[in-house]
């Protein structure tokens, strides 16, 4: 109580000033002490001004900085913001970086700083179609331009880009492309006629150029027992009047034949003949051989072959036995025809080559005979004929392009120059044909009488 009544005494002494509008007694001040509330009035209107800071006018709206611009702070405990030079008047100009990434500009390749852009999920799709530009189907892989060819171009503000014609990409290699005349490799650039242009062959035959290489040709003919009244064709072997070989169908071709031998001696174990060697040409004159083992008598079926033959040019023995020879006449024929009448080629007993002077010029070809040696020889007074026939290669129809005749009881050479006889000349009778050509020789004898033989050898050059 003691210290109660000291309070009171420092209270009353206290509480007697003009800060209190009534008397308060003891009591009353005793219950205020215990409650821990004092409630102080105020007379009159406060002095707080919300327009001013220190007599200085708050700044409000957007401006510059000055003394009524209030100061704010973050708290020491709030997410920290770096401070960066913003210009809130220029904020397109100021977003160089998202998440710390610059932000990528400019043309270039894709990174950390390129902007990812969509279409809101709840927006209509945009249809795009990448099969056709305005209704024109989109022109895909090589061809020549139409409507639905895309058009791109170089941006005028762009870096021009660089060509070097100079080089060519072949196979994912840097090549410097050939100029000048010289031979082909892999800078040489490839072009080709147009479809409407001139083909080959009439380059040929209109400007006199030919892109084939020049092979030449040595052919002998052999005949020695010409049948009597009709044409027979010179291949050694033939005695029958009117034998003629056969020839393989134009531009097609063949690629089977059968061989056999009049003699069981030719055979891969016999006397003779143990294998021959076939040579032939294709459509383009290309040449090829064929080797075949005999079987005697029983007919060999060699089939497969490639490239297509179109003209067989000879025949020759490749190995034989103790005889050295063939022992028997060797014919080449058609596959399951007669080794008599359809023959392409043959090898007259025991002469190891074929005999038939006959020639086939492709159509991109040029032959160019230079001479042809003719020797005929007749016993009796039978007079001797020989014919040189030609035709197109696609045709069936031979012409008579000359024929030379010997009188009866005689022997004759003849040799003729024939280095200025090209393509269209011997062509001569049946017209010009862009087929390839085909020349044979034809013998007869005007009688039974007396023996008449003849044998040819004609060189020349394909070119």
């Amino acid at each position: 109580m003691s210290n109660f009544g000291a309070n009171n005494r420092f209270l009353q002494s206290n509480l007697t000033t003009n800060d209190l509008a009534t008397e308060t007694t003891l009591k009353d001040i005793d219950q205020i002490l215990k409650s821990g509330t004092i409630n102080v009035g105020v007379t009159g209107t406060p002095d707080i001004n919300l327009t001013e800071i220190l007599g200085t006018a708050i700044t409000v709206n957007s401006g510059v900085v000055d003394a009524g611009t209030q100061r704010v702070s973050i708290a020491t405990d709030d997410i920290v913001i770096v401070k960066t030079d913003f210009d809130p008047f220029n904020v397109l100009t100021e977003l160089k970086f998202i998440d710390g990434d610059a932000v990528l500009k400019d043309n270039g390749p894709s990174g950390l700083g390129a902007q990812r852009i969509t279409i809101s999920n709840d927006n209509d799709p945009i249809p795009i179609n990448l099969s056709t530009i305005i209704t024109t189907t989109l022109e895909v892989d090589n061809g020549i331009a139409s409507a639905g060819c895309p058009r791109i171009c170089v941006a005028n503000d762009n870096d021009p880009i660089n060509m070097n014609i100079e080089r060519i990409g072949v196979d994912g290699a840097d090549v410097a492309i050939s100029v000048n005349s010289g031979a082909v490799d892999s800078g040489t650039q490839r072009v080709e006629l147009a479809t409407g242009g001139l083909s080959e062959s009439l380059l040929q035959a209109n400007l006199g150029l030919n892109t084939s290489t020049v092979s030449n040709f040595n052919l002998r003919g052999f005949n020695n027992d010409i049948p009597d009244t009709t044409m027979t064709e010179l291949s050694d072997g033939f005695s029958t009047a009117g034998q003629l070989l056969a020839l393989p169908s134009y531009p097609i071709g063949i690629t089977s034949f059968d061989v056999v031998s009049s003699s069981v001696a030719d055979t891969n174990i016999g006397t003779g003949a143990r294998t021959i060697q076939i040579l032939y040409q294709d459509s383009i004159g290309n040449q090829s051989s064929e080797d075949v083992i005999m079987n005697g008598t029983t007919p060999v079926v060699v089939s497969g072959v490639s490239p297509n033959i179109v003209r067989f040019i000879q025949a020759q023995v490749l190995t034989a036995g103790s005889g050295n020879e063939n022992a028997g006449r060797i014919a080449i024929y058609v596959t399951s025809g007669s080794s008599t009448t359809d023959v392409y080629e043959q090898i007259n007993t025991g002469n190891n080559l074929s005999a038939s002077p006959k020639i086939f010029t492709p159509e991109i070809k040029t032959v160019i005979p230079t001479y042809v040696n003719i020797n005929m020889f007749s016993s009796s007074t039978a007079d001797l004929f020989i014919c040189i026939q030609v035709k197109a290669s696609d045709s069936n129809i031979w012409s008579t392009f000359q024929v030379f005749a010997l009188n009866g009881t005689n022997e004759g050479f003849l040799q003729l120059e024939l280095k200025s006889l090209e393509l269209t000349a011997l062509k001569i009778s049946g017209g010009v044909s862009s087929a390839g050509i085909d020349i044979r020789f034809l013998g007869m004898k005007s009688s039974a009488s007396g023996n008449c033989r003849c044998s040819i050898n004609m060189n020349g050059y394909f070119k």
